[in-house]
């Protein structure tokens, strides 16, 4: 398991400089996405709210939807690691 802290019941940060995710990390988030009233949980891998990328590992319950949302100063990218989504971009 990579070095965390719990931030809240939805987001564990990471403490380490370089992080190492598997199985374990996936099952953490997981689980706390079923447990969470929202339905997801995450583990944040950037080193704070300042970074221009947020890089993280995000877990959705089934049926989870998210509201379309504009990062003006920040990238986002979406890789799928277990389940599957649909994810839609929009341009200006």
């Amino acid at each position: 398991m990579i070095p965390h802290r719990m931030l809240t019941s939805e987001a564990y940060q990471c403490t380490a400089g370089v992080p190492r995710f598997g199985e374990a990390e996936l099952t953490l988030i997981a689980a706390g996405a079923r447990e969470s009233p929202r339905g997801r949980c995450r583990i944040l891998m950037h080193p704070g709210v300042e970074s221009r990328l947020h890089h993280m590992a995000v877990a959705y319950a089934a049926n989870s939807y998210i509201r379309t949302n504009k990062h003006r100063a920040k990238s986002e990218s979406v890789t799928v690691l277990r389940g599957e989504c649909i994810v839609v971009f929009f341009d200006q």
